[in-house]
């Protein structure tokens, strides 16, 4: 559908016909739907065009008895009016629109550094514990999810619940702590969330969990963690809301919208790469890797070209995995893990024939200096230093954390910028799934760590505390 329009739905059974004027594509999930803000009787409604035509039947019918199943329950929820065809022969699927509402992840993110925050999720979680003792599980449990009006949060994706006779048993509740945990650890100030939610949805309930489930909570948060990471860079290596994919003979691309506007933009840049490469700011030129600011549209970026290292490393290459690809993924997992790198604007890998032979990544350019050249600078007010060097301790504790090992850890990877701290250089990292094989990487990560202030060891005090219980 390329234009707005009226659609005409036949009432499912009815033999009636009703008008719905469509006013804003509201969000576009390819092959599967179509999601309108539209007028129905100059009411406000919710329009769901299903465009999977396999499965659209099913999809709809599933979504329908789910959503009366949540007004039944009297669980706050957008009231089902009426499905059918439309003229085109697609199902569609009209509910009440909430007004005035406001995303519940916007809200969240309003309230950060707020003392209203804990407040905020503690409305989250009783929201929670009234869709668990209804018999409601949401699968895809997030703040995206919701509607945050009147100081009450309605659910919007009840095509992603499951209902259950009774309530929902201890253990799947606790299951569902630890999946909302695994995004929302921590808020403004500092607060970890992480090990205050269950106690929080233990109040609510009148429950006290014993050592074992506390145990399994926090394999949950971790393992729903792991899960996240994936599912996200996966979505990001398909055309999206946020990314275009181009893919041709010769080169697979994946393009941030906000820089690319469409794919003549994409092949534009793909083709005009390596002059604007030349033409650039050279930062790096080496036999394995080429590095280059460059302006493109009126913007400053940084490529990292990986060069061809010849045939079989190609093959390598083509069978595995791009080092471009690597950082592009590895820089969408500290993202969501609020760990600060350059954001990511693309990744190009370039084939001759059916081999890939050479491969670039996009970031934005960010004015900075590295972590030495900073912590070395009189100029610099000690108290600015220090908040500096905490944040870059968080980084490295969240590495630690999550078992990733950074692979380089030579200050000219850590840059300090009006932002903050950035770390770069990621085609090195690896996320571990055994622990005794992370500890033995991140064994090499603080030796080097600890290096870098060979040369100046007055800076070494600054990480000190830090690295002696490594």
């Amino acid at each position: 559908m390329d234009t707005l329009e009226n659609i005409y739905v036949q009432l499912n059974g009815k033999g009636q016909c009703e008008e719905v004027q469509c006013l804003t594509l509201l969000r576009d999930v390819p092959d599967r739907r179509l999601v309108f803000d539209a007028l129905w009787k100059d009411r406000p409604v919710i329009l769901k065009l299903y465009t999977d035509n396999s499965a659209s039947s099913r999809q709809l019918k599933n979504e329908w008895n789910k959503l009366s199943l949540l007004y039944v329950r009297n669980v706050h929820g957008p009231e089902p009016l009426f499905f059918g065809l439309t003229e085109s022969g697609q199902w569609a699927l009209v509910m009440e629109k909430i007004t005035e509402a406001q995303s519940a992840y916007k809200v969240w993110l309003d309230t950060k550094d707020s003392p209203s925050q804990p407040d905020y999720m503690l409305l989250v979680l009783k929201t929670l514990a009234q869709q668990h003792e209804n018999g409601i599980i949401q699968k895809d449990l997030q703040l995206d999810n919701f509607l945050f009006k009147n100081h009450a949060l309605y659910p919007i994706d009840a095509y992603q619940m499951s209902f259950a006779k009774g309530s929902v048993s201890r253990k799947a509740a606790i299951d569902q702590v630890a999946l909302l945990a695994s995004q929302y650890r921590e808020a403004g100030g500092g607060i970890d969330f992480k090990d205050k939610l269950l106690e929080m949805y233990g109040e609510i309930r009148g429950w006290a969990f014993t050592e074992k489930e506390r145990g399994f909570f926090n394999r949950r948060v971790e393992r729903y963690i792991q899960v996240r990471l994936k599912k996200r860079v996966n979505k990001c290596l398909r055309t999206n809301r946020r990314h275009l994919v181009l893919k041709n003979a010769e080169f697979f691309g994946v393009f941030d919208r906000g820089l690319f506007k469409d794919f003549k933009d994409a092949e534009e840049f793909v083709e005009n790469i390596d002059t604007l490469m030349d033409s650039g700011h050279v930062l790096k030129r080496g036999n394995t890797c080429y590095l280059s600011r460059i302006i493109w549209k009126g913007c400053e970026l940084v490529v990292k070209r990986y060069n061809n290292q010849g045939t079989f490393h190609a093959l390598r290459v083509t069978l595995g995995q791009s080092r471009a690809r690597v950082c592009w993924a590895n820089a969408i997992r500290l993202n969501l893990l609020q760990i600060q790198t350059p954001n990511q604007l693309a990744f190009i890998d370039k084939r001759t024939g059916k081999l890939i032979d050479t491969s670039y990544f996009v970031t934005e350019y960010i004015p900075s200096v590295t972590c030495r050249d900073y912590l070395l600078d009189k100029t610099v007010p000690e108290s600015e230093k220090q908040e500096n060097v905490t944040v870059i301790i968080d980084m490295l504790s969240r590495l630690e954390h999550n078992k990733i090992s950074h692979g380089d850890m030579k200050h000219l990877n850590f840059l300090i910028s009006n932002r903050g701290p950035f770390l770069i250089d990621l085609d090195g990292m690896r996320f571990h799934k055994w622990q005794w094989v992370f500890l033995k990487s991140w064994a090499k990560d603080m030796a080097r760590f600890k290096k870098n202030w060979d040369q100046s060891p007055e800076l070494a005090g600054f990480f000190c505390d830090f690295v002696s219980k490594r």
